[in-house]
């Protein structure tokens, strides 16, 4: 049963079972920066995996993804750069799976 109002899940880092739940209720999943993280302990591969579960209109890239930075990306390590970091969580989303063409993701 859907929420009486629009809800968002800032910053999910959780399971499928979390995951279909909220989307059950019809909130907005919100993705930060850690899904361009290859380190384990912060879950980018899982939460990659579960990116194509997410409807495109319910999955929200976040303003503040550039603070939650991909330290893997070595570049990103060596400097912080907001507008950059951004470009690159737009294409590591639609590189994981969402199905949909880079110029698409901000639309």
């Amino acid at each position: 049963m859907p929420l009486p109002a629009p809800a968002v899940v800032h910053c999910f880092t959780g399971g499928r079972e979390e995951l279909q739940r909220l989307l059950d209720l019809g909130i907005y999943i919100g993705i930060t920066g850690w899904i361009a993280d290859d380190r384990p302990e912060r879950g980018g591969a899982e939460l990659a995996a579960l990116l194509p579960l997410v409807p495109r209109d319910r999955l929200m890239i976040e303003t503040d993804a550039p603070y939650l930075v991909p330290r893997s990306i070595k570049w990103v390590a060596r400097s912080y750069r907001p507008t950059a970091t951004l470009a690159c969580l737009c294409f590591t989303v639609c590189e994981k799976g969402v199905g949909c063409p880079v110029r698409k993701v901000g639309s």
